[in-house]
């Protein structure tokens, strides 16, 4: 029987497709359990209700996501460029590890009005456009997904990784440069913000309204 933890992320991942897919209003969190075989009551237990597995799914893509960077930023070797490896690894997470992540961000952060979920996308859209410094890196992303006729998750791992490769900033060194690198001192090492973890959705206490916001 799997651990707690191990089907909680079981949810996550299935939620995750399902929210991509078919967005906040058309996933049902039945089917989601189904597809996951795993009672439905257990999605009430892990997150309250569908609005929190929502949210559950944003901060745990962006809280992996964060990961990922934090741990490139401390296994950098010398002389190597932490933006480009920064790059990389954002590109990695976002188009092969989760591609779920642009769809559903985007698709709730382009709909109209203020409320829950479009407002917690924008924020999380603007969040991850400034997390490398390099805003147009994610706003090509968006645009290569809105654009493509298969979503990033139809996509063949392959494929994706091609795509990652093809937005990945370039490591060769320019031809011209290459002679006065060889005697000139290394150059600095960009200036990264730190990363701020988001705070996590509490939980909501277990009474009698057990079930609710579990009607689709």
């Amino acid at each position: 029987m799997p651990s707690f933890a191990s089907q909680k992320q079981v949810l996550l991942d299935h939620a995750a497709t399902a929210f991509a897919r078919q967005g906040y209003s058309g996933a049902s969190v039945r089917a989601i359990a189904d597809a996951a075989n795993i009672n439905g009551a257990m999605i009430a237990y892990y997150f309250g209700s569908k609005e929190g597995l929502f949210r559950a799914v944003l901060d745990d893509r962006d809280t992996r996501i964060r990961e990922r960077l934090t741990w490139v930023e401390k296994s950098a070797g010398p002389g190597q460029s932490l933006q480009e490896s920064r790059c990389r690894a954002y590109l990695n997470c976002v188009l092969v590890k989760f591609p779920d992540f642009v769809h559903i961000v985007w698709s709730h952060a382009l709909l109209a009005g203020d409320g829950f979920p479009n407002a917690e996308c924008r924020q999380l859209a603007g969040d991850h456009a400034a997390l490398l410094n390099r805003a147009e890196l994610f706003d090509t992303i968006v645009a290569e997904s809105l654009a493509s006729p298969t979503s990033f998750i139809d996509m063949s791992e392959s494929h994706r990784q091609a795509m990652a490769d093809r937005f990945a900033p370039s490591s060769k060194p320019r031809k011209q440069s290459r002679k006065r690198q060889a005697v000139d001192s290394p150059p600095a090492q960009p200036v990264v913000p730190a990363i701020e973890r988001p705070p996590s959705p509490s939980p909501k206490p277990l009474g009698d309204d057990f079930l609710d916001g579990f009607v689709d």
